[in-house]
């Protein structure tokens, strides 16, 4: 509604819904585009180089980050990544 467009809404609205809720492995080839150290999780800064923001944008990947990061270790790992695209999905069919 803001206007910039958040992570999850951008991860969301490059894959179409059938591909990454049913396939994931589509799901785990998106994921892995943006661990760049294959590290197994994503950290903010490997989100921004990924979509090439500025540090600007970084507020709103600071605020996607916390709204999944449910262990809170600052890294967004698969299961958390996945999540995400869940609730983004759920908020797009609940009108």
């Amino acid at each position: 509604g803001n206007g910039v467009i958040d992570f999850s809404e951008f991860v969301a609205a490059t894959l179409e819904k059938d591909m990454y809720i049913k396939n994931h492995a589509a799901l785990v080839r998106a994921f892995r585009c943006f661990d760049q150290d294959d590290g197994g999780s994503l950290s903010i800064d490997e989100v921004m180089a990924a979509l090439a923001l500025e540090e600007a944008d970084r507020p709103d990947i600071e605020k996607s980050f916390a709204q999944v990061d449910l262990n809170e270790d600052g890294e967004m790992d698969y299961s958390e990544f996945y999540s995400m695209l869940q609730i983004e999905d759920e908020a797009e069919e609940d009108p």
